[in-house]
């Protein structure tokens, strides 16, 4: 047996869930004044997305996978997910949320860096003008928002990379 990486795959899971969930509570409050619906893109099995309805429970939350509908009791509902290819459902964001997004969440990391590299590179430019000046971007993957301000991460991140960025004001 070969092994892959120095942590093993239950410390990586639970580095990652320490990271997101320190991540998002900060991120949550860094929006509080800031109008706007959160979108949650990688809804996976929805973890992050029933974090998120608990931190931000006034927000109005949409979620985004590639791969169907979630299955879970806590999920959105249909007018609240988007299903399908990130380049084909980012197109109607803007027309279903009617107004930019506070915060996007992007869980879009996976064991495919080459994938994800250009998963990330993509994002970098067709997430920012789904998103309102000063709302924030927190991605597992490094995203290079333009003109946009890397922010420090919360103290109880600890040691899995995680980003967030604000998008600059006009």
């Amino acid at each position: 047996m070969t092994r892959r990486t120095a942590m093993n795959r239950l410390d990586r899971m639970i580095a990652r869930l320490t990271a997101q969930r320190a991540c998002l509570a900060h991120c949550a409050a860094l929006i509080a004044d800031l109008p706007g619906p959160v979108l949650e893109i990688g809804y996976g099995k929805g973890r992050t997305y029933s974090f998120l309805t608990e931190v931000l429970p006034t927000r109005e939350i949409f979620a985004f996978d590639r791969d169907g509908a979630p299955s879970t009791e806590w999920g959105p509902d249909a007018d609240h997910f988007f299903a399908g290819d990130f380049g084909d459902t980012f197109a109607r964001v803007l027309a279903r949320t009617g107004a930019p997004a506070a915060l996007a969440h992007a869980d879009i990391g996976s064991e495919n860096a080459a994938r994800d590299a250009r998963l990330a590179a993509w994002m970098s430019g067709a997430l920012p003008p789904l998103i309102a000046a000063g709302g924030i971007i927190v991605s597992d993957r490094e995203l290079k928002v333009a003109g946009g301000e890397a922010l420090p991460l919360p103290a109880d991140t600890g040691s899995w990379p995680y980003f967030i960025v604000r998008r600059p004001a006009p």
